[in-house]
């Protein structure tokens, strides 16, 4: 997205927008160090790390979450989930396949 923004910009503009695509703690250590202008992370950082550092933080794009598995034997359009099921796993309370409910 960054990428596709920097390329956007530069041909509307004589601005010039740069990104590097350095993983999420790249990009925070750069922004803490002064080093660029912006930094981008799929995680928020807490209040303290953000005073500590006197940077702030908003939301650019939201992602999305997908499920994958990989169980031998079970063609992939068999596994269904239902509205129990899924929270359940994303909150630990379902670890392994095989889990009763």
């Amino acid at each position: 997205m960054y990428a596709t923004w920097s390329q956007a910009t530069a041909k509307a503009s004589d601005s010039r927008l740069e990104y590097e695509p350095v993983g999420s703690s790249g990009g925070v250590k750069a922004a803490q160090d002064r080093s660029v202008d912006f930094g981008a992370s799929d995680r928020p950082l807490s209040r303290a790390a953000l005073d500590q550092a006197g940077l702030v933080q908003f939301p650019t794009a939201i992602g999305g979450v997908v499920l994958m598995s990989n169980l031998p034997g079970i063609p992939s359009d068999k596994i269904k989930l239902d509205a129990e099921a899924l929270p359940a796993i994303y909150l630990g309370r379902i670890k392994e396949w095989s889990s009763k409910r």
